[in-house]
């Protein structure tokens, strides 16, 4: 929730990387989605973001169904609309 209220991140790509280390967590999914889908002060700002939510999606992907947290279609979604079109086939 702090993230929503938050103006954009100086290092929204360390906040990434911590989340994607937590591929079961609800809250990790959700917190990567939001700085996907946040306002961001430069193009080239929401690279490192991009990298680490995508490596925490393939993380989750890598789970069993039924280990995989909500969220993780939004997850998918926020990185195809930011560029990453691999993710539409992950």
């Amino acid at each position: 929730m702090s993230a929503e209220h938050t103006p954009a991140q100086q290092h929204a790509d360390l906040v990434a990387e911590r989340a994607a280390a937590h591929p079961t967590s609800p809250d990790a999914i959700v917190l990567a989605t939001h700085l996907l889908t946040r306002p961001a002060p430069a193009a080239w700002y929401d690279s490192g973001v991009r990298d680490h939510a995508r490596a925490l999606l393939d993380a989750t992907a890598a789970l069993p169904a039924a280990d995989r947290p909500e969220g993780t279609e939004q997850l998918r979604r926020a990185l195809v609309n930011s560029g990453d079109i691999d993710a539409a086939r992950a």
